[in-house]
């Protein structure tokens, strides 16, 4: 198999999932002897280290606010020089700016990656920006079919090659300290990870906590991560009296520490793509409680591993919480959750899907 040489472009490489999942991918490449670099728009961001320690480029265009079509150039010019085979950009923002400089950069294949119809803060894409984008754009990659379909059903039928390819994680260190649901009943730790940010409905868990703590007085509840509504949310569980009950813990990188030490975990989402923060809490071998949005029902099975309410129905996510928590076949669950994000959900398996769809778009231009 030839060595591909491929470039991911995003506004930064922060801890988002998107972020996450881009670095995830480049590592995988480059075992599988890729040349695989990191192009930020932005700036930086905590994983930029990470990529440097395993030997993968990453180059800062440092863009500043608004339009800067001299940033495109510059990326264009960058991309020249490194005689690329693949631009792969992630999410709308970070296509911009890469399928521009694709196009006077002359790469062969330019793909895009959207991880969800709407972005981390909730708000709608500007699909109208991307449709004038997609006749330079070989293919659109969704990490969900109910991604694709949103996000299609507003193009218009026929506009750009598109495919579904699921999220992929590390698995190893997950396995490493697996979680032991069930085994300190009668207590049961919940919790979540992610930004507290309206999207992700840590209101609604926060009130459907409170109707479990009224049945099951050694329920606990965790929330790790930071953002706009931390002090929002502390005032709701004060004022609710369940700051004996609920945590919330700052961000951290040490997801595998954080799920290790739960019994059952959450997704509260309004909206979600498919997260990876769920496929990691499956390869930690967590059973799932979850709102019925983006892909997540495409990957966690009803019934042997999760349990589904609709989003913002508080007192059906306390069912479900409750469900889970009197479930007697708490460990089985959580056992089969980890054999399917080993067997199907794994970083390798989301690389050799690209690698296939990178091969095919380049057979293409070639005529080969």
């Amino acid at each position: 198999m030839s060595r591909l040489r491929i470039v991911h472009v995003l506004n930064n490489l922060a801890m988002g999932g998107a972020e996450r999942v881009a670095l995830n991918l480049a590592l995988a490449q480059a075992v599988a002897g890729h040349q695989p670099r990191v192009y930020c728009i932005d700036g930086e961001g905590e994983l930029a280290t990470q990529a440097r320690a395993a030997g993968i480029e990453v180059k800062n265009f440092s863009k500043g606010p608004g339009v800067r079509l001299w940033t495109a150039l510059r990326i264009a010019a960058s991309m020249w020089r490194d005689k690329l085979d693949v631009v792969h950009t992630h999410n709308p923002s970070a296509h911009y700016y890469g399928a521009v400089a694709a196009l006077l950069a002359r790469v062969p294949v330019l793909v895009n990656t959207r991880y969800s119809p709407v972005s981390s803060r909730g708000a709608e894409y500007r699909e109208r920006y991307f449709r004038w984008l997609l006749p330079i754009t070989d293919s659109v990659v969704f990490v969900s079919d109910h991604a694709r379909k949103a996000v299609e059903a507003k193009w218009g039928p026929g506009r750009c090659l598109t495919c579904t390819i699921p999220n992929g994680i590390p698995i190893s260190q997950f396995r490493a300290q697996p979680a032991r649901p069930g085994c300190s009943r009668p207590r049961i730790t919940f919790g979540t990870l992610g930004r507290l940010a309206p999207v992700k409905g840590h209101e609604f868990l926060i009130r459907a906590f409170g109707k479990v703590s009224e049945q099951a007085c050694e329920a606990k509840l965790q929330i790790v991560g930071g953002g706009p509504l931390e002090a929002k949310l502390q005032q709701q569980i004060a004022d609710q009296g369940l700051s004996d009950r609920i945590r919330i813990l700052a961000p951290t990188h040490d997801v595998a520490g954080v799920l290790s030490g739960l019994d059952v975990f959450v997704i509260s989402s309004l909206s979600e793509g498919l997260p990876m923060v769920v496929l990691e809490a499956m390869a930690a071998g967590l059973p799932i409680v979850s709102t019925r949005v983006g892909g997540i029902p495409e990957v966690v099975p009803e019934g042997t591993v999760a349990w589904f309410c609709d989003p913002g129905d508080v007192e059906g996510m306390a069912q479900a919480m409750l469900a889970a928590m009197r479930c007697p076949q708490l460990a089985e669950r959580g056992r089969a959750a980890a054999e399917l994000a080993v067997s199907s959900y794994n970083s390798a398996q989301m690389a050799g899907r690209y690698d296939a769809l990178f091969f095919e778009l380049l057979s293409k231009k070639r005529g080969v």
